[in-house]
């Protein structure tokens, strides 16, 4: 890192930020996943939500969800979840670990 930053071929910029929890958003998500409720067995819908509210869903999301580094850490954890699941369902707990 100290020889691209040298040769000007990188910069640091400003410690990242962010607002809002991310936590109870992850799981709310996690819970809501199709894929996730194909896996336990759950109900799956055939379709979606109308993409009407679904835009309406995304715009209130960038408004009381979380923002900049806590968006972030929102996404990276949703998906580990998920994929951490997925695994477990398609290889078993002791093969899994």
């Amino acid at each position: 890192v100290q020889t691209a930053l040298d040769a000007n071929r990188i910069k640091i910029g400003d410690v990242a930020k962010g607002s809002g929890v991310h936590e109870k958003i992850t799981m709310a998500t996690v819970n809501a996943d199709s894929i996730v409720l194909k896996m336990i067995g759950g109900d799956v819908k055939e379709q979606g939500m109308p993409k009407v509210v679904g835009e309406v869903m995304a715009s209130l999301f960038r408004f009381i969800g979380p923002k900049g580094v806590n968006f972030a850490r929102y996404s990276i954890d949703y998906h580990l979840l998920r994929n951490y699941l997925h695994v477990l369902y398609e290889w078993g707990e002791e093969r899994a670990e």
